[in-house]
């Protein structure tokens, strides 16, 4: 069922050792599949030829050129690539949510302040922290918790723009680097279109679901430091003023 059309390549050789005889081989390998097209991998065959007659014809097995064609060679290769970006997500992404980390959310950020400064430009940052995310945790139950914490990464994810970053820093807090922002007022659209969606999130068995918002422009001169000094404040504020609410800084 699995060789298929390739029995035929291997009784081929066997008939021309022994036509009248009955042949039959056992095999070892593997099947390495790649665009939808498997290739078997040979291992280790055994050829089996069993005759009536009291004398054998003896034959020999020819060899055969090899080709450009080394199906272990690709399969190896393959595999390199496959666990090269495998070990690249896991190194880069956050594994509850499928975000990116908090190392390369820095990593991110060193790029932007670097083009920032190059090109006399601006960007825009807001951290996102969900409201009495603790209660929830301490009610539900913490599976309920991570279902409430990946909820909030797709509908982040969902609603920045496409050039946008979005990054889990950690726990309950989210970060977004929004590119080509000019003002204030441009970062503050994008983060009223998150408030109203997060407050439609829907996770049963909590009752509602909102966020709190720090937010903050690059500045001529700013380092990772300085920038999440303000973002950091500017969420504070924001949770004392009450929550479900965003502050600037």
């Amino acid at each position: 069922m699995l060789l298929g059309m390739k029995l035929c390549d291997e009784f081929t050789l066997l008939d021309s050792l022994a036509p009248s005889a009955a042949t039959g081989y056992f095999t070892y390998g593997e099947f390495y599949t790649c665009n939808r097209i498997s290739e078997l991998l040979n291992v280790t065959t055994t050829f089996l030829m069993l005759s009536e007659r009291p004398q054998t014809p003896k034959g020999s097995f020819q060899s055969q050129p090899r080709g450009d064609f080394d199906p272990i060679r690709k399969a190896l290769t393959h595999l390199i690539k496959v666990t090269n970006k495998e070990l690249e997500y896991v190194s880069t992404r956050d594994a509850l949510t499928g975000l990116y980390n908090r190392a390369e959310y820095s990593v991110n950020l060193e790029k932007k302040i670097h083009y920032a400064q190059r090109y006399h430009s601006t960007f825009g940052m807001i951290m996102i922290d969900i409201d009495h995310f603790k209660k929830i945790n301490d009610r539900y139950g913490h599976n309920v918790g991570d279902m409430v914490i990946q909820a909030m990464a797709e509908t982040i994810q969902r609603n920045i723009r496409q050039e946008d970053f979005v990054a889990r820093w950690g726990g309950e807090e989210f970060v977004v680097i929004s590119n080509h922002i000019e003002n204030m007022e441009m970062l503050e659209k994008i983060t009223r279109l998150l408030q109203d969606q997060i407050r439609k999130i829907n996770v049963e068995p909590v009752a509602g679901i909102t966020a709190s918002f720090g937010l903050t422009l690059y500045r001529p001169g700013d380092t990772q430091e300085s920038l999440f000094q303000r973002i950091d404040q500017a969420l504070y504020r924001a949770k004392e003023r009450g929550r479900d609410c965003y502050e600037k800084a």
